[in-house]
């Protein structure tokens, strides 16, 4: 069901957000495992985030 919870779920919201939370310290920690570089990160008039993530080596 992605990232919504049926109403009246038991999770509450700040476990869903922990989860959530954990899944990019991995993506990150993998993406520069295998790249070799750290991704970036850049802010856009306090609105956006931009992340980069580079491809690894071919």
């Amino acid at each position: 069901m992605g990232g919504w919870c049926r109403r009246g779920s038991v999770a509450p919201r700040r476990t869903l957000m922990d989860r959530r939370g954990e899944g990019v310290r991995i993506i990150l920690e993998n993406s520069e495992r295998l790249s070799g570089r750290e991704p970036r990160y850049r802010l856009i008039d306090n609105a956006e985030l931009v992340l980069t993530i580079h491809a690894p080596p071919e």
